[in-house]
């Protein structure tokens, strides 16, 4: 079963939050926002790439000025860029991580940070259908 569209909300131990919304009905979102004390991180195609030959993120430290009642807000964005072919290439993240999960699950030997990412990512979504079923914070236990 795939939603339509879907929100969810990560909430760390750290203090750490993530946020994301899914949607296949409102112009295709798919956006992740990983927030810290520090800025944020956003990735415009969290759940399906983008059919391009990048995989793009940006890092976002916004600066806040104060001086004599007068608030300036600047934007202090950086962009970064990974050549990386989409849907199904063999160099695909997705396509590796999947080979790689396969791969341990027969024995063979794998690269384990692989295997371990996509065990994580599974928990993580299992999690948060959980949550959407329950209509409320679910714990995580990894």
């Amino acid at each position: 079963w795939v939603p339509g569209q879907f929100a969810g909300e990560l909430e760390f131990a750290s203090g750490a939050t993530a946020g994301f919304f899914c949607s296949f009905q409102s112009a295709n979102q798919q956006t992740a926002l990983i927030s810290g004390d520090g800025g944020y991180l956003s990735v415009d195609d969290f759940v399906l790439p983008l059919y391009d030959s990048q995989t793009n993120w940006q890092l976002h430290r916004h600066d806040l000025q104060i001086n004599q009642g007068t608030w300036n807000f600047r934007r202090r964005s950086q962009a970064f860029a990974c050549d990386e072919y989409h849907s199904g290439e063999p160099s695909a993240q997705e396509v590796q991580m999947i080979r790689n999960f396969v791969q341990a699950s027969r024995g063979e030997s794998p690269d384990w940070r692989f295997s371990d990412r996509g065990l994580q990512t599974q928990k993580v979504l299992d999690t948060l259908r959980q949550s959407d079923a329950s209509g409320g914070w679910v714990d995580f236990n990894s």
